[in-house]
């Protein structure tokens, strides 16, 4: 039997839409709250990655900032919604300790929800690591 963190994928592949629409609502404080970090000066014509995007929400609101946009997630559902969400992003179904993009791709790579689901937060570290830009 797959424990819950190696079947979480499939678990949100089969619940993608209605998970997109209740966290949307029952979130609204946080999510909130979270992009008070973020501008368009900060964001504007700047490369960012998205860990665990989800349906895509944020990444929505990334590229109303001005960034270009990117995103990883593990379930192929949520990837779904998220490239409708953002037809001019690149979302893809990976894991966040096999990011599938070039080394020192991104100006900023954030995650809102998603890490704390990893076993193991060092690898995944690592990757972030690479895929940023110097600086």
């Amino acid at each position: 039997m797959l424990s819950f963190k190696q079947d979480e994928p499939r678990q949100y592949d089969s619940v993608a839409q209605q998970y997109s629409l209740e966290v949307l609502e029952s979130n609204k404080e946080s999510i909130e709250a979270y992009f008070q970090y973020f501008d368009v000066d900060s964001l504007n014509g700047k490369k960012l990655l998205d860990l665990g995007c989800g349906d895509g929400q944020d990444l929505f609101k990334f590229a109303g900032l001005g960034a270009s946009i990117y995103g990883i997630d593990e379930s192929r559902e949520m990837v779904a919604l998220a490239r409708t969400k953002n037809p001019n992003g690149v979302v893809e179904v990976a894991k966040f300790d096999t990011i599938p993009f070039a080394d020192s791709s991104f100006d900023l790579v954030v995650s809102k929800w998603a890490l704390q689901t990893a076993d193991a937060i060092e690898p995944i570290y690592q990757e972030v690591e690479r895929v940023l830009r110097p600086g």
